[in-house]
Order: C-alpha cells, then structure tokens, then sequence
C-alpha cells in the first residue's frame, strides 16, 4: 500500500473515530444494511461482522448470524428487506477501529463508498471520486456523517444493483 493511500485512510480513520460509540455503530449498520443483497459485497460484510463484532438477523428474529453470508443462506434471501446488523458491543468499537490493520479499515471504507456511491446513482447525483481523491473526501464527510433516521432505515425491499466499481482500487 502506498504511503499516501496510508495516510490517507487514517486520515478516514481519525475522522470516523470523532463521533460518538452511538452515532459510529449507527452508521455502520445503516451502510451494512444498505448493501444487503449487493451480491459482490458479501465477502467484505462477512469479515467486516467478524472484524466489528456485528451479527445479522431477520427483523424481529431471535436467531442472530455471525456473518451475513450465513444469515443470508438460511433466510435473508426470503425476505432481505427484513435483514438487521446488530453491534453487539458498541463500546468496543472505539477499541477494534484503531486496532485494525489500515488494509482491513479500507474495507470499512470501502463499505463506505459502495453504499454512498448507490445513494448518489439513485438520486441523480454525480459520482464519487476514486483513489486518492476520494479518501481526501471521505475524511471530511466521515467526520460530519450522520445516520439516517430509525423511521428512513425501515425501508421498501431493497433492489440487487451492480456493484459500483472504482472506489479505493483506481
């Protein structure tokens, strides 16, 4: 990894780690959620539960998942506007994002980008950037992003759209 690409996403990193432990586990369940049934996502959420200590769950379910690549298997792919992350210690995530190694924190942002890059498709606005410039950007946004409401979260089923391509690999 490049020393700017380094920098740059602890720059993500710091800027992140300025919100609340609340407001930090809220935003990574709103980007996991948006990427349910992004079939090219499902490596990168599945580590991405290990890593944060996330699990996945069918709305109102008592069976939780460790990743969502089980939950999906067993009954996300029946009804996947049902799906749920849950932190199962928002505490700890102030101790897990600075403890991550930068290449897993990039896929953190990565997350970040493909979830915000679908939001800007659907709503007609311009596409994010790449590389560098894009991690300059997400910085700054990471630093003043706030969650969508608990009413905005509850959504219609979402629509499988392509993967966006571009975000850290250009």
């Amino acid at each position: 990894m490049k020393a700017e690409t380094e920098a740059l996403l602890q720059e993500c990193r710091t800027a992140l780690l300025q919100q609340s432990d609340e407001r930090i586990a809220a935003l990574l369940t709103q980007w996991f959620e948006g990427m349910i049934g992004d079939e090219g996502m499902d490596e990168e959420l599945d580590d991405l539960c290990l890593l944060l200590d996330y699990r996945v769950q069918s709305w109102g379910a008592q069976i939780s998942y460790a990743t969502y690549t089980s939950w999906w298997e067993v009954e996300g792919y029946l009804e996947p506007s049902e799906g749920t992350f849950v932190c199962t210690d928002v505490a700890s995530l102030r101790k897990r994002l600075p403890d991550m190694p930068l290449e897993q924190f990039g896929l953190v942002v990565e997350l970040v980008y493909q979830a915000r890059s679908m939001v800007a498709e659907l709503e007609g606005e311009p596409q994010l950037p790449t590389g560098p410039a894009l991690l300059r950007e997400m910085a700054v946004w990471l630093a003043s992003a706030v969650p969508a409401s608990a009413l905005a979260q509850r959504r219609a089923p979402p629509q499988v759209y392509p993967r966006v391509e571009g975000g850290l690999r250009s």
